[in-house]
């Protein structure tokens, strides 16, 4: 029987590598060690067919260019389908921008995740890029990010564009701070044909912000939501009272 698999201080390089390679694992879960041991594990990831689930910690021995390898792995890894990286603060160079590149054209990644991370400038323009185009990814969780509204802005820029993701969950980011993100998020919210669950609890959306995102929700017909979360948000009243209004005419939502 398959299993998951992460390493441990009495566990060897060379056995992490044989259990990969032996593809007697379906789950990996990589943290501190040497900077050695994540090439030699990118390596080996890049011709594994059973793992489907990929995360990444950053703690204190993981060197964030290390992630380069990672691009690597989403250009010719067929089997891993869900990809986690969290607690990296600012990425180095253009490791985020290359993993965002390679996703472009990636098929098999179905859930990205990215939690407790900085993105700068040149991070959001790539991954807004690659949202547009990539085909695959069906559920999205940018969670507790360091982000400004500028490069907030040029996410959901790509989000308006992309016809693939039904899970959208980007609680605690601030993507609604400021009138421009909160106007960005209403024109992709009208554009999206896709979702079906969305997130947005603890993004700093005030009550007319909330009452707009209502509103577009329910005059926007491509989509069926059947969860919706605006909790940790300055909704007030009249974003509560609009959410009730809601649920009178959407069934489906919870």
């Amino acid at each position: 029987m398959k299993s998951s698999a992460e390493p441990k201080q009495n566990k060897s390089i060379s056995q992490d590598i044989q259990e990969i390679k032996n593809n007697a694992i379906t789950s990996y879960n990589m943290r501190a060690n040497s900077q050695a041991y994540h090439e030699s594990i990118f390596a080996t990831l890049e011709t594994n067919t059973s793992i489907t689930d990929l995360s990444i910690l950053r703690l204190v021995d993981l060197e964030q260019k290390g992630l380069i390898g990672l691009a690597k792995v989403l250009k010719t890894n067929k089997s891993i389908t869900k990809i986690t990286l969290r607690d990296f603060g600012a990425f180095e160079g253009e490791a985020l921008a290359g993993i965002a590149e390679a996703l472009k054209d990636n098929t098999t990644i179905t859930t990205f995740i990215l939690e407790l991370c900085e993105i700068i400038s040149s991070d959001a323009h790539a991954f807004a890029e690659m949202l547009k185009t990539n085909k695959s990814i069906a559920t999205l969780r940018l969670a507790t990010l360091e982000i400004d509204h500028d490069e907030a802005i040029v996410i959901l820029k790509g989000l308006k564009n992309n016809t693939t993701i039904k899970t959208l969950d980007l609680c605690g980011s601030n993507f609604g701070k400021g009138a421009q993100s909160a106007v960005a998020m209403i024109e992709m919210l009208e554009a999206t044909t896709t979702l079906t669950s969305l997130n947005l609890s603890s993004n700093n959306i005030d009550v007319e912000e909330a009452i707009a995102i209502v509103e577009v929700l329910k005059t926007n017909k491509s989509i069926s939501l059947t969860s919706l979360n605006l909790s940790g948000n300055n909704i007030g009243v009249g974003g509560v009272k609009a959410i009730a209004e809601m649920l009178k005419i959407t069934t489906s939502l919870t």
